[in-house]
């Protein structure tokens, strides 16, 4: 569910900055029901490999290359204040959209559907206790 880097009008990727040469590496524009860690990973190895250093550029880069959807969840996420300010950060935007998106299961949650998790036939009593998904 990643939509692919957005294109300049020649046809070439867009470049980070004006005194960039040609970008390394696509970006994919994030779009809601991808995995958000798994995108930021892949943020994180393009500013590296384009030379983004600057956290002001990170913002920018990453807002530009999210779905209008995901754009307005930040925005509300980010209520009352914009995106634009200069006091939200970078690494508050990346925290703030994975706590929404993936957030930490209650470790009363937790133990309740492990106490009433049934048995099945083919488990053991140690694959029982592993947890669920693995």
């Amino acid at each position: 569910m990643v939509d692919q880097e957005p294109q300049a009008a020649n046809g070439s990727a867009q470049q980070v900055g004006a005194s960039r040469g040609p970008l390394i590496g696509k970006r994919s524009r994030y779009v809601p029901g991808a995995d958000w860690l798994s995108y930021m990973e892949q943020m994180d190895f393009f500013f590296v490999a384009n030379g983004v250093s600057n956290a002001q550029q990170k913002k920018a880069i990453l807002l530009m290359n999210v779905a209008t959807e995901t754009f307005q969840m930040i925005k509300d996420l980010l209520a009352p204040t914009p995106p634009s300010d200069g006091s939200v950060t970078y690494e508050q935007i990346i925290q703030m959209v994975k706590d929404h998106v993936k957030p930490e299961q209650s470790p009363l949650v937790s133990r309740y559907e492990f106490d009433n998790r049934m048995r099945k036939s083919t488990e053991s009593v140690s694959d029982l206790s592993k947890p669920s998904g693995t």
